[in-house]
């Protein structure tokens, strides 16, 4: 990642309990030593939230979610992104993990996800649909195909699907993607590259 850039964060949860989960929160301590809370933006989630912010606290909260216990419907997803401060040095480290409370249970912790400051670079904002690359058609049938737009080298691309799951990883150069085979629905690219990352929304006819 590069100083001031967003960082996106997808936050999966779960139920494997035995009963419908009626609401989940998901909390996120934010550090002001890395990151401009003010710049926080959810993108997108799986179900309705709201989201509340106290102090450094960021609460994504899933009222009246009754999420299944079964295999099929029992998965969900936030995701949210956020710039670094403007004064990281290059190889800077910083990281990032989220509690989820299902109903009145003891919170589950993620894993810690921890990104390093690969290049000093200018601000450049990723979002969804940036600018480095494209990606086209979109919506799509069969194939698409990803247009480098800044001389950037790919170095992996990954399909997720709406949970945020990978269903496919690519190697470095690759410039079309199959995906004839998807069902019709909502997808994510997420294209890394020497000067960052950037996820583009995909729609599968």
């Amino acid at each position: 990642e590069r100083v001031g850039d967003y960082v996106h964060y997808l936050i999966r949860f779960e139920n494997t309990g035995n009963f419908p989960a009626e609401n989940i929160v998901v909390v996120d301590e934010i550090n002001p030593d890395f990151f401009q809370l003010e710049t926080l933006r959810p993108v997108q989630a799986s179900h309705e939230f709201v989201t509340r912010i106290t102090g450094n606290k960021v609460e994504f909260i899933f009222e009246g979610i009754n999420l299944p216990f079964n295999d099929a419907t029992n998965d969900g997803f936030v995701l949210f992104k956020i710039k670094t401060v403007e004064n990281l040095q290059l190889g800077d480290s910083f990281s990032n993990e989220a509690e989820i409370y299902f109903d009145f249970n003891f919170p589950i912790i993620t894993n810690t996800y921890v990104t390093t400051i690969e290049t000093p670079l200018s601000v450049t904002e990723h979002t969804l649909g940036a600018t480095n690359f494209n990606i086209y058609p979109n919506p799509a049938n069969d194939v698409i195909h990803i247009s480098n737009q800044g001389g950037s080298t790919i170095v992996s691309v990954e399909l997720l699907n709406i949970l945020g799951q990978d269903i496919s990883v690519f190697s470095e150069g690759v410039s079309q993607i199959n995906v004839s085979h998807l069902q019709a629905g909502t997808y994510f690219l997420k294209i890394k590259s020497a000067q960052g990352v950037e996820i583009f929304k995909l729609i599968k006819k």
